[in-house]
């Protein structure tokens, strides 16, 4: 179950409100308003407003539900249009100023969900390592066969190692 709440237009660059809204994520609700209560920037407010108005959507949704066991699933933060102003200088010129503002969305739950994982990491694991590292030499070796196999039966032919390690580095 999740509940959102969301501001548009709101007046504080997109970087401020990301640096603390970062801290947030993956946190219980508990927590977070704890922390947000002591910083100091508008920010930091602003957060703390949305979070309530999120807390108290997810209540309506679920009355019988503990607020306390609610969690930061997600705090995304964009970039909105930016007021364009001029600021006038010596000897007639002028500089361009820009208020930039910015839209949140916070998402509220009562599980933590771990993110999938990337590209990355499913490559490291066909290799056969599954713990995260780099693949050593022989299981590289081992899953590069496997995928000119694969590409070998897929073709319907039947290529050779050499013809298919051409690409390869480090075969030599």
């Amino acid at each position: 179950m999740e509940a959102t709440s969301s501001k548009k237009y709101l007046r504080i660059s997109r970087r401020k409100i990301a640096r603390v809204g970062k801290e947030c994520i993956g946190k219980q609700i508990k927590q977070v308003k704890a922390q947000l209560g002591f910083l100091p920037n508008e920010s930091a407010r602003e957060l703390f407003k949305l979070l309530k108005s999120a807390e108290s959507n997810f209540l309506v949704q679920n009355p019988n539900f503990n607020p306390d066991e609610l969690f930061v699933l997600d705090i995304s933060v964009n970039k909105g249009p930016s007021f364009k102003r001029i600021i006038y200088r010596a000897k007639g010129r002028a500089n361009r100023i820009e208020k930039k503002t910015s839209h949140v969305k916070v998402v509220l739950g009562d599980k933590l969900v771990e993110k999938k994982a990337g590209k990355k990491n499913d490559k490291k694991s066909e290799a056969g390592n599954a713990s995260g590292k780099a693949p050593s030499k022989e299981e590289a070796k081992k899953a590069s066969e496997k995928r000119v196999e694969k590409k070998a039966l897929e073709s319907g032919g039947t290529a050779s190692k050499q013809e298919a390690r051409v690409g390869d580095v480090g075969e030599k």
